[in-house]
């Protein structure tokens, strides 16, 4: 079993492509939140400074996150649990096309929470 704790430790030591993806792919599968870290990143991401004229990270992000509700309507739809074995891979992405050296202003995802509470309002209202 691998130190979590020296992990997070040497975190910012390690930088080789294969140390950073290796300890991203760790640190998502134990949080196992897969959609609340790909709702964060989508609700995050347009405040992010993209140093790629062509908007790449942008781009491969949007397809990461069209892969994850693919799999996620699958995994419902027909009950292929085993399939949620692809949706830490989506995080992974996110945090390699989108690291910086700089601390970003990141805000917990909260516009599903707002949509849910606006749906419940006006269900309530269609009942009364």
């Amino acid at each position: 079993m691998p130190d979590l704790n020296g992990d997070l430790d040497n975190f910012g030591e390690e930088t080789t492509l294969s140390a950073r993806f290796s300890c991203m792919l760790r640190t998502v599968q134990s949080c196992g939140e897969y959609d609340k870290l790909t709702q964060g990143w989508f609700e995050n991401y347009p405040a992010m400074k993209i140093k790629n004229a062509a908007m790449e990270p942008v781009t491969n992000g949007l397809e990461w996150a069209a892969f994850t509700d693919i799999v996620q309507k699958e995994i419902m739809h027909s009950q292929a649990w085993t399939m949620m074995g692809f949706l830490p891979y989506a995080c992974v992405s996110y945090h390699l096309q989108f690291a910086s050296y700089q601390w970003p202003k990141i805000q917990f995802p909260n516009q599903m929470s707002e949509l849910n509470q606006k749906l419940g309002k006006m269900q309530n209202l269609v009942v009364a």
